[in-house]
């Protein structure tokens, strides 16, 4: 593996914050941002890490580390934008809330242990700190 140039690094860096900040919640933003930062700082002065293909043989040279680091990085960024993408779908769906159209209005006590499926839409929704319509 060839070592990635600086402007190569920084630029992966930038992307993994911007990718942070289109995360749906400030919890995961911030969870995100102070993971990245500790990685890249860490990535700063890492040992040199051998690939597992690599076990049994000499250790890997600087440049063959931060390339792996590297390659290490795109894989990551890779899957915090699917999980983006993942939870923003998550977030624009519409609460979909299970109701016995059967049965009285009146909602049934919930049973120890399990969720009773005949909820009043809003105080439900208000729970879960939906907006009402």
């Amino acid at each position: 593996m060839q070592a990635p140039t600086r402007v190569q690094v920084l630029s992966l860096y930038r992307q993994f914050l911007k990718s942070a900040k289109q995360l749906p919640t400030a919890e995961r933003r911030d969870l995100v941002k102070k993971r990245v930062r500790h990685e890249f700082r860490k990535g700063k002065v890492a040992p040199a890490i051998v690939p597992e293909d690599a076990i049994g043989t000499e250790m890997a040279s600087p440049a063959e580390t931060s390339g792996f680091l590297y390659e290490f990085g795109l894989t990551q960024l890779e899957n915090l934008q699917a999980q983006v993408q993942h939870l923003r779908q998550l977030r624009d769906q519409p609460l979909v809330v299970p109701l016995d159209i059967y049965t009285p209005s009146k909602p049934r006590p919930a049973v120890r242990g399990k969720a009773s499926y005949l909820f009043r839409t809003e105080e439900w929704a208000g729970s879960l700190g939906c907006k009402k319509r």
